[in-house]
This record gives C-alpha cells, structure tokens and sequence, in this order.
C-alpha cells in the first residue's frame, strides 16, 4: 500500500502543478519543476524496498556532479554563470535524471 502511494506522488505533484499553472498563470510555476522531488523521494523509496538499501546518500551526491557539470558548461559555454539561468538548467537536468531513475524503479517493481 505505501509502495503504491509512493508511486503516485509524482503524478499528483503534476496534476496539482497543472492545476496550479493554468489556475494562477502569474505564479510562473512550471508542472516539472513541482515533480522534481517526488520523483527522487520515489526512487528512493522504492529502491529501499526493493534492495533493502538507503540511496538517500547516493541522489544527493548525484545531485550534486549534476550541479558541478552543469556550471562548468554554463561557464564554458557563456562564459559566465547566471543564477537564473543556472538554477534553472540544473533543476531541468535534475528532472530529467529522476525520470529516468523513476522509469528505472518502475521497472524493478516489475521485474521482481
């Protein structure tokens, strides 16, 4: 049951960022910036459940090199660092690490 729970907290988190999107249009919050965090805390859930190990340590550290990649290539590129703009590119490249990693969880829930 919590296992079940806890897959549906990123899709709730996107109903409630669509919801809040087209209901207050000046709020600027996009749906994907509100799932980030579900979808890490679901992945780690599932991977303690499912392998009996705590990943709470390994995702901050991902995390992490993810925000070191991606102001070395702002910098590189631009050749400056703009918070917005790096904050910004760094939660994207977050989601879309924990998409995949969510993607993952799903499919050991359905191998095991």
């Amino acid at each position: 049951m919590v296992t079940i729970i806890i897959l549906i907290l990123p899709e709730v988190a996107l109903m409630f960022g669509l919801v809040v999107h087209h209901l207050l249009p000046q709020v600027r919050l996009n749906p994907i910036d509100l799932m980030t965090p579900f979808l890490l805390i679901a992945c780690e859930r599932v991977i303690k459940l499912q392998l009996n190990y705590a990943a709470t340590s390994l995702i901050v550290i991902l995390v992490m090199l993810v925000g070191i990649f991606a102001a070395i290539f702002l910098a590189v590129q631009r050749g400056e660092i703009i918070y917005r703009t790096f904050f910004k590119f760094w939660w994207r490249l977050v989601f879309v690490f924990g998409l995949i990693g969510y993607l993952g969880c799903l499919v050991l829930l359905l191998i095991r």
